[in-house]
């Protein structure tokens, strides 16, 4: 987790000139990197107006000496830096590890491990660990850097075989909405696994009917028993830990009883299974599927609201909106000047979030992105755009969170 020394001023965020430390969002996100030049008149204002602050990651310690906290004495506060001794020796710094790209590792992972468990009868040897150790491993992810993890969930997305990359941001979505209502760190890693393998029983329907839209009735009936396939398959392979099959069992049961497999309601549904079937929902809405185009995330949102107290629970999904905002990271959206951008930074409701263009109004690809900003009317996002429409920026969108942000 990164350090937080104080609230940022005017002065950390000079205009057209390096900033001198790395700037942090209240949950200790990183907005902007150590030399990074402002050049969009206004943005320090509002990033400073949204609560920004001065901080460093303790594991990769900034190269000039950081500010001190407020807490530390005035006389200690106006002690000069120490001088650098003379430079001898180069010291190589191990480099931060790359959430991103850990986290497209584990979707394809998932995704390589699900096609085993369908394909293989006997037992995959030590699965349930190898899943709990993926569970750990997520979790810890979102704690280190939540936006770079919600990215690479989004954006290694695959619309022919996307029923993994569904499955890590459904989990990784219930995950944070686990943490925010404070549950136990054993109930969030079960949660988590079951987020990781509730799809399990929809990859032999995908594989059978594919493309074919509306589904035949018999297939109809094997999609409403696929959380009991995906139990069987778990059993099958060595899993039995029951709170795990139970919310795999019931993630898709609604508080009205229109869900299924039994057509549970209200009390007789594990709270954390409701927790878990409106993550599936969400991410099962906004990523494309073979048979669908994904819906913007601000539609997928609002057609939740549209079955609260019916399907879901209203708060739930006041906090999913507080959690993942109208446009989480990693999301493409058009702008108002015909530009294609990513969402770097999320964001509140009540906040622009922070995004590059990666193609210009013509629909060439930079090879540098350009930091827009939202609040701008010329650059206000319009629409939302399909990640498998942009292949050809894929490679320019991913170095975003591989390396220093871009400047404008």
């Amino acid at each position: 987790m990164s350090v937080l020394i104080r609230k940022a001023t005017p002065k950390d965020l000079p205009l057209n000139e390096p900033i001198k430390f790395a700037i942090y969002d209240a949950d200790q996100r990183l907005l902007l990197r150590s030399g990074y030049v402002i050049t969009i008149p206004g943005f320090s204002d509002r990033l400073i107006g949204r609560g920004c602050y001065v901080g460093y990651d303790p594991k990769s310690p900034p190269e000039s000496e950081p500010p001190a906290p407020a807490s530390q004495s005035a006389s200690t506060e106006s002690r000069p830096a120490p001088a650098r001794a003379p430079e001898t020796l180069e010291v190589r710094k191990e480099a931060p590890p790359n959430v991103f790209q850990a986290g497209a590792d584990l979707t394809i992972a998932n995704r390589r491990q699900q096609r085993q468990m369908l394909e293989l009868t006997d037992p995959i040897a030590g699965l349930a660990d190898s899943l709990q150790q993926r569970a750990k491993k997520l979790l810890q992810l979102l704690q280190t850097d939540r936006d770079a993890a919600l990215a690479a969930c989004i954006l290694h997305s695959e619309a022919a075989d996307n029923r993994a990359a569904q499955q890590v941001l459904g989990a990784a979505v219930a995950a944070l909405l686990a943490a925010a209502l404070k549950l136990g760190a054993d109930e969030q890693c079960t949660l988590v696994k079951a987020g990781l393998t509730r799809g399990l029983g929809l990859l032999s329907l995908d594989r059978s009917y594919g493309q074919v839209t509306p589904l035949p009735e018999q297939a109809q009936e094997k999609l409403r028993s696929y959380p009991l396939t995906s139990v069987s398959l778990l059993q099958q392979h060595g899993v039995h830990d029951s709170d795990w099959l139970k919310l795999v069992r019931q993630h898709h049961e609604r508080l009205d009883g229109s869900g299924y497999p039994a057509g549970l309601s209200g009390s007789q549904i594990d709270p954390r299974a409701l927790l878990l079937g409106l993550a599936d929902a969400y991410a099962g809405m906004v990523l494309s599927n073979p048979r669908r185009a994904g819906l913007a995330p601000p539609i997928s949102l609002k057609l939740l609201m549209g079955v609260k107290n019916k399907e879901f629970d209203e708060q739930h999904i006041a906090l999913l909106v507080r959690t993942v905002g109208l446009y989480p990271p990693g999301v493409l959206v058009k702008l108002a000047s015909h530009e294609t951008a990513v969402v770097k930074t999320s964001a509140s409701p009540r906040h622009a979030p922070l995004v590059y263009a990666f193609y210009d109004r013509d629909g060439l690809v930079r090879s540098t992105p350009l930091l827009r900003d939202t609040n701008q009317s010329e650059y206000a996002i319009t629409d939302c755009v399909a990640p498998e429409n942009c292949l050809s920026a894929k490679l320019v969108i991913r170095r975003l969170w591989a390396a220093p942000a871009p400047q404008r």
